[in-house]
Formats: structure tokens, sequence, C-alpha cells
């Protein structure tokens, strides 16, 4: 019986310890997936912080590189502020008032080479004076010595600029107006004894008159004298001669004769105190044009000549001349749009060869006129077809208009009396009143007076008027 039981026993404890063993082994199995599953979870958070670490690093590069990129672009900015603030003040230092020094300098330096060209001048009138020829000046360079020398660095810069493009305008003439100088002739000599250098004849033109006689001569040329190069527009006839037509701006108008020297006008323009008029005007840089600054186009020697009128305008005001009335010129060159009767643009004419004018007269002021190119322009003239294309009205020379201003119009009231006491208001002298006095004596002259004045004209006793010196 005890030993069943022992086996029983036995039977029960082995059982138990199989039981025991099994629920050991899967609690560590599960400990183990446990464990894995920790560990993959610790890895899967890792990853994903790692992740979020890369994710909010590529974030923070990104906006690195927007940062970097924006204050790249505020530092592009800031330089091209600076610049365009430092060319600012340059050009408000040019337009500045200089020191005096610096003025003298600049001053002296516009003076001298001015005196060049006066120089070239001189030799060239006592050069042709061996001949019984006289050399006249007139043009740009007469106005020049006239005008006010610069006073500021802007100034300066724009006189040397224009005075290096502008040429001279000279005449060689006879005062008998017999065997006109052979211009050719005289350059040629001049060279040829070493007066002159580098001698280019650009052009050389006759113009014959109907009668065949008294033909002009006219040379454009560029020489060098002395180390400095002249550009030149050489005629063979009097500054009065008619071949000079008609004249473009008041301050062109003043001329040297070289026949005395003096400073004259075209007679047409010699009109009482004329001189000091242009004087002032050229003296405040103020012009008014010579030409016709309105009326219908009839040729196109007309259109050509005011349109030439127009590149001189433009050469003015670029010397800091103010014009009024201005001629109003043509936006074909600048517009960029294509003619409305060719539909070629500037660009177009340009790259076919063809010459486009800078300077060419509107020859009507609507959109389609303003935009007509000179060569349709001219062809409407030559098939006498006088309307614009666009709105079919006349062609016409157009010019600015003043703006009529009532307020500056002075009106003045007609003069009944006149006061020549401000002491006393009711002292009023009528208008006549020299007719009243002037057959008066001298006491009734005194007594006339010192009851306004209080002082006596003229003195007693056998004084003479006007007093007489010793």
């Amino acid at each position: 019986m005890s030993s069943e039981r022992k086996t029983t026993e036995s039977k029960k404890y082995n059982a138990w310890s199989v039981v025991s063993r099994q629920n050991r082994r899967q609690s560590n199995e599960q400990v183990k997936q446990t464990e894995k599953k920790n560990i993959y979870q610790h890895q899967q958070r890792t990853i994903e912080s790692l992740l979020q670490k890369m994710a909010k690093m590529k974030m923070n590069n990104a906006k690195l590189k927007l940062d970097n990129a924006e204050l790249k672009a505020e530092i592009k900015t800031s330089d091209k502020l600076l610049v365009e603030f430092s060319h600012k003040v340059e050009m408000v230092e040019k337009k500045l008032l200089v020191e005096e020094k610096t003025m003298e300098n600049i001053q002296a330096k516009e003076v001298s080479i001015i005196k060049r060209s006066l120089d070239f001048l001189k030799k060239l009138s006592f050069f042709v004076e061996r001949d019984g020829f006289h050399v006249g000046l007139f043009g740009s360079l007469v106005r020049r010595v006239a005008e006010p020398r610069s006073r500021t660095i802007e100034e300066h810069e724009r006189f040397m600029t224009e005075f290096e493009k502008s040429d001279m305008d000279v005449c060689v003439f006879s005062c008998s107006g017999e065997n006109p100088p052979n211009l050719a002739k005289i350059m040629q000599q001049m060279e040829e004894m070493g007066m002159i250098v580098e001698l280019v004849v650009s052009s050389y033109k006759q113009f014959i008159p109907i009668s065949g006689q008294d033909i002009t001569e006219h040379m454009k040329l560029s020489l060098n004298f002395k180390g400095t190069k002249f550009e030149l527009d050489l005629f063979n006839r009097k500054l009065t001669s008619n071949f000079f037509g008609g004249r473009d701006f008041s301050c062109n108008l003043l001329q040297i004769d070289g026949h005395n020297g003096s400073l004259v006008l075209p007679e047409k323009f010699k009109h009482p105190f004329e001189m000091l008029d242009i004087l002032l005007e050229i003296g405040t840089k103020i012009t008014y044009p010579l030409f016709p600054v309105s009326g219908s186009i009839r040729s196109t020697q007309i259109s050509r000549k005011v349109s030439k009128m127009l590149k001189r305008q433009e050469k003015l005001v670029a010397n800091g001349y103010k014009i009024f009335p201005k001629l109003i010129g043509s936006t074909f060159s600048t517009s960029g749009e294509s003619c409305c009767i060719c539909y070629d643009t500037s660009s177009d004419k340009i790259n076919a060869g063809k010459e486009v004018p800078e300077y060419f007269i509107a020859g009507c002021l609507c959109s389609n006129g303003r935009n007509l190119c000179s060569e349709c322009f001219e062809h409407l003239l030559d098939i006498r077809d006088f309307r614009c294309p666009g709105c079919r009205q006349s062609l016409q020379i157009y010019s600015e208009k003043e703006d009529e201003n009532e307020e500056s119009k002075l009106l003045i009231p007609e003069i009944i009396h006149l006061s020549i006491s401000e002491a006393n208001d009711e002292d009023i002298i009528p208008v006549n009143w020299l007719n009243v006095v002037s057959d008066i004596s001298d006491n009734a002259m005194n007594e006339y007076f010192s009851a306004r004045n209080g002082i006596p004209i003229y003195e007693s006793g056998d004084s003479v008027w006007p007093p007489q010196l010793e």
C-alpha cells in the first residue's frame, strides 16, 4: 500500500515537473518574444527619431538655404542701392558749386581750349590777308565765347563733351566780291608750309547760281593745328551773303566781321539794342528759334531743312539751353513701333542698310503721324499727298505752344497825373507840367519847386545853369 502511494506520488511529481518545465519554457519564450518585441519597438522608435531628426535637419537646411538666398538677395539689393546712392551723391556733387580753386581750374581749362581755336583763326586770317582776303566767323564758337563759364563739374563735363563734337563755321572772303578765294588752294598751301597737318577733306561742294557767276564753295574738313584737331565748315562767301539764307536760333546770330574784327549781327536782325538782348540771352542760356515754327509742309526741302533745325535744337538742349517754342519731332526712331505705311521698324531699316534720322519733324501729332518714318514721309511729299496717312489731316510743322497766363498780363491804365513828392501826396502835378513851367523865370521855378521840396533849384544872383567849370 505504501509502495503504491509512493509510486502515485512519484508519478504526480513527475507530471508536475513536466508541466513546470513546460511552463518555464513557455515563460522563457514569452520573455524572449517580449524582449525581441521591445528591442524592435526600441529600434523603430530610434529610427523614427532619426528620421524626425533628419527631416528637421533637412528643414533647417532648406530654411538656412532660403535664409542664405534672402541674405544674398538683401546683400545684392543693398549693394545696388549703395551703388545708386553713390551715383546720386556723385551727381549731386557734380551739380553743386565747386570750390573756388576748382572753379578757377575748370574755367581756365575751358578758356584755354577756346583760345586754341582763336589761335588757329588768327593764323588763318594772317595767312589769307596777304592776298587781300579776310576771315569771318559765325556759329557756335562765337556763342561759346559769350557763354558763362562753368561753375559745376556737371556743367564743365557737358561743355567739354559738346565742344569736342562741334565744328567751326568760317568764311574766307573778299570785300570787293571779285576773285573769290580758292579754299582748296589755301588749305593746300598751309599744309605745304607746315602750318597744319593731317588735313582731311570729307566733303567739297560748289553752288552755282542761275547767273552762272559767283560760285560758292563749301568744304567740310578736319586738320591738326599745334597738336589740336579741328573740324571746319569753310565757305568762300561773306557772312552777309544771301547764300546763308535764314538763321536757326537767336543765340547763333553773333558774327565776327573779319574785315574790321567787330562783333556784328546779320543785316536782317540789326535792331536797336538787339545785340545786348542776344548777349543777355546767351548769358542766361535762353534762346528762341528763328525758323518757321508752324505752317504747312509742301516739299521735301522744307521738311529736311526744318529737321536739320530740330537736330540743332537738340544740340542746344544738350548744351544746357532753354528753348521756347521747341519743335516737335518724330518718335519713329525711338518708339520701336512700325511705320504706318511700310510697317518697318527703325531696326528693320537699319538692318537693311537704310539711314534712319534720329531727329526728324513730326508731320502730324496723331500716333501714326508721329511714328511715320522719314522715307515714307518724303515719299508722300514727292507724290504731292500732303495729308497724314492716319487721320488724313494736312501735314504741318508743329511746335510747343506757350501756356496763356492771364495773371501775367500787365495792364497799364491811362496816366492822368504824376506825383513828384512822396512826402506830400496832395501835391499833384499835371502831366503837361513841363509845358506850364517851360517859360517861367528862375525865381518862379524856385517858388514852384520850393513849395513842394523846400529846396530851390536855382541859386540867387547871376548864376549860370548848368554850372561852368573854371
